[in-house]
């Protein structure tokens, strides 16, 4: 938890006992869940073919298998200019990079300001990792670019 950086003022770690099972951060527009995938197959969904996706028979000993997943609601969508389908799809990989680059993302070195860490080298696997594509550019909110154009139409007028 001391490692996120996120624009997301809702944490919440979840525990079975005292096991750590996994994190949720948000819970608006847009969240983040990560979570403890062997034992949510286990428990509860009973998808062994997950293994076979895997490519694993077991998982070795002192490993885990984190699922990272991000859920956008329409607002968040359409804020990134992902009104239908057809523009969605081509997409992904870059609302991915948005979801993990600019909303979350986990770095080292707690005790230092955010702006000054570097990204943790497990996060980065999994900002690249997303349907095999190394460093996507992540989306852009309209918000950003309309206050973008603002600035620039108020700056020529001024000339």
């Amino acid at each position: 938890m001391d490692t996120a950086v996120t624009r997301s003022v809702f944490r919440a770690p979840y525990f079975e006992r005292q096991t750590l099972t996994g994190f949720q951060f948000g819970k608006g527009d847009i969240a983040a869940r990560l979570y403890d995938k062997v034992l949510e197959i286990q428990r509860k969904s009973k998808k062994f073919w997950f293994y076979d996706l895997w490519k694993l028979d077991v998982i070795p000993d002192g490993f885990k298998v984190i699922r990272v997943e991000f859920q956008m609601r329409r607002g968040v969508l359409k804020d990134l200019g992902l009104d239908t389908l057809a523009a969605t799809f081509p997409t992904l990989e870059n609302a991915w990079a948005y979801a993990s680059q600019k909303w979350l993302t986990f770095q080292d070195y707690p005790e230092r300001q955010y702006h000054h860490r570097p990204v943790s080298s497990w996060w980065e696997t999994v900002q690249n990792s997303f349907l095999g594509i190394e460093l996507p550019s992540p989306l852009i909110r309209a918000r950003a670019i309309a206050i973008d154009q603002e600035r620039l139409a108020r700056q020529g007028y001024g000339f």
